[in-house]
């Protein structure tokens, strides 16, 4: 059921990806707290259904581990950037009424400062992105980090949840997931744990878990692989590391909420 899901979604995507309707082109999706490069023509700035380009960043010593990407393991990602990308989510989901969609894509790239937002309606299910501005800044699909997040309230408890992406140019679908994180700093050591959210909004027995020993370099894609058989929901990802190349070296640590599908 899955795959043909999947097929419908990029048959659609297929079919409708030139229709743009004029409400998401009257939305700005734009982040206000980005430092546009405004002179420049690929600059971050509203582009019909999107915002994207290059933009300023002040705080690059900032001490930071943040989530970049979450899709699912084995999309096959297209080797030559094409003059669109079709990524798709399971919209169908049973998620409390959700509204819209934010999709957000930065460079994986520490030499390139670079982020596409867009605003979609959460049951289109699909996303034609245009990659002119990719093709013009010479950036592949595989150097780009790709995520999808909706609100979702359960039991009073308010959440940002992230929903899995699938890009590919066939209709695979695999039960894994792969979390991309970038530091902007050099780590030591990290320990994640995934925690089902119960039905009172909080999170509550384990359900995965790994300790990755090692070095991480700072601003490179660290990728932990999630594969919870047998589970499906919301799963709360808590991820420490040991230590940090940041100040005293004491360790940083994030937390997020991603959906796994069925």
């Amino acid at each position: 059921m899955q795959d043909r899901m999947l097929a419908i979604f990029f048959f659609i995507c297929l079919t409708i990806g030139a229709s743009i309707s004029s409400e998401a082109s009257a939305q700005s999706s734009c982040d206000p707290s980005i430092h546009a490069v405004l002179q420049h023509r690929l600059g971050y700035r509203q582009r019909g259904d999107r915002c994207e380009g290059i933009y300023w960043e002040p705080h690059a010593g900032r001490e930071d581990l943040c989530l970049v990407s979450f899709v699912r393991e084995g999309s096959k990602v297209p080797s030559n950037t094409p003059s669109s990308l079709c990524v798709a989510w399971a919209s169908g989901a049973a998620v409390n009424a959700p509204g819209d969609i934010h999709i957000r894509a930065t460079a994986l790239r520490n030499d390139l400062f670079y982020r596409m937002d867009s605003i979609r309606k959460y049951q289109e299910g699909t996303y034609v992105w245009p990659m002119d501005v990719i093709r013009d800044l010479s950036l592949s699909v595989a150097e780009l980090g790709i995520t999808a997040a909706i609100k979702s309230t359960i039991s009073g408890v308010s959440w940002t949840v992230y929903e899995p992406l699938t890009i590919a140019e066939d209709g695979q679908t695999s039960s894994s997931f792969l979390v991309t994180l970038i530091s902007a700093v050099p780590i030591q050591g990290i320990t994640w744990d995934c925690r089902r959210i119960d039905a009172d909004g909080m999170p509550g027995t384990r359900v995965a878990g790994e300790r990755l020993r090692g070095s991480f370099p700072a601003s490179q894609p660290i990728r932990l692989r999630l594969s919870v058989p047998g589970f499906s929901g919301l799963c709360y990802m808590d991820i420490r590391t040991e230590s940090s190349g940041f100040g005293s070296g004491s360790p940083i640590s994030t937390s997020f909420v991603v959906r796994v599908p069925r």
